[in-house]
């Protein structure tokens, strides 16, 4: 499931006209390493998503997963509570 959100994401790149809807799939990718509990996987995925999309880099989208990457290694509930709100 995670490599088909980057598959989408990458074909939706390489067409103009698709290429603004990568981002949102960009995001999903990110957000299931966080379902499947891989902060690992989710930094790379930020960093990995951030090169290969401009337009995801520094995106809202973008800085939720930091935030919540962040205060998940932080054990901060309420800073994770206050980031995903």
């Amino acid at each position: 499931m995670i490599n088909q959100y980057s598959k989408i994401a990458k074909k939706y790149l390489a067409v103009p006209i698709l290429k603004s809807s990568a981002k949102q799939h960009l995001f999903m990718h990110t957000l299931c390493f966080f379902a499947m509990d891989d902060l690992v996987g989710a930094k790379k995925a930020i960093q990995m998503n951030s090169i290969e999309d401009p337009n995801f880099d520094g995106s809202r989208e973008m800085e939720l997963c930091q935030a919540m990457l962040q205060n998940i290694e932080d054990a901060n509930k309420d800073g994770f509570n206050v980031a995903v709100s």
